[in-house]
């Protein structure tokens, strides 16, 4: 799109086809808009964001609630959780995993549409699965093989191993199981529901 196009008394800089009957658009002054065509002539227009959108020169979209947007070069992508709603909060940013920082200097844009859908990535492991995950590979071992200070390991040992092998903080666990407490108030920790990779002990 080149020069300013009005619509509904606002000057869209950008603007982009976002799936069936609904374009979304950028201003100069930063907001991003939605608009629903509801019929001939009739449309709805939602504000989706009040600001942030400014450097934004240029929109596409596949649909699914995916939005590239170029900046001086620069092609960012967005995700639109429920782009049917009218509402921006659910918009996720990801400036720090753009399609390329630079080199998008093309004079016109646009995103071919075939079932796209964002797949969000596969989450990440948490600390304490991490933990478990160390701890069940050594079921059934004697731990002959590790400098422990107790031949086999007493618990608190296994515990500080575990633990340490996921990079969690060790310092004030010692071999005996009497320690983890004062560990837990020591770094606030302490609670009454264990959750997966804590250790269970007894004041």
């Amino acid at each position: 799109m080149s020069g300013p196009c009005y619509l509904g008394l606002v000057t869209v800089k950008a603007l982009a086809a976002a799936g069936d009957d609904r374009v979304i658009a950028s201003t100069s002054g930063g907001q991003l808009y939605s608009y629903k065509i509801d019929g001939v002539g009739d449309w709805t227009r939602a504000a989706l964001k009040s600001d942030g959108w400014s450097a934004v020169g240029s929109l596409s979209s596949p649909g699914g609630g995916l939005y590239y947007g170029r900046t001086n070069g620069g092609m960012y992508w967005y995700h639109d959780v429920d782009p049917t709603d009218g509402d921006g909060s659910d918009i996720a940013y990801h400036p720090s995993d753009p399609v390329d920082a630079s080199g998008w200097t093309q004079s016109l844009l646009s995103a071919y549409a075939n079932n796209c859908a964002y797949v969000p990535p596969a989450p990440s492991a948490t600390t304490g699965e991490k933990i478990a995950k160390v701890a069940d590979a050594q079921v059934g071992k004697g731990f002959n093989d590790f400098d422990f200070h107790h031949p086999g390991a007493w618990c608190a040992e296994f515990v500080r191993y575990a633990w340490a092998n996921v990079g969690a903080r060790t310092s004030g666990v010692t071999p005996e199981a009497g320690s983890l407490y004062p560990y837990g108030q020591n770094n606030g920790t302490l609670h009454s529901t264990p959750k997966v990779g804590d250790a269970v002990s007894n004041p």
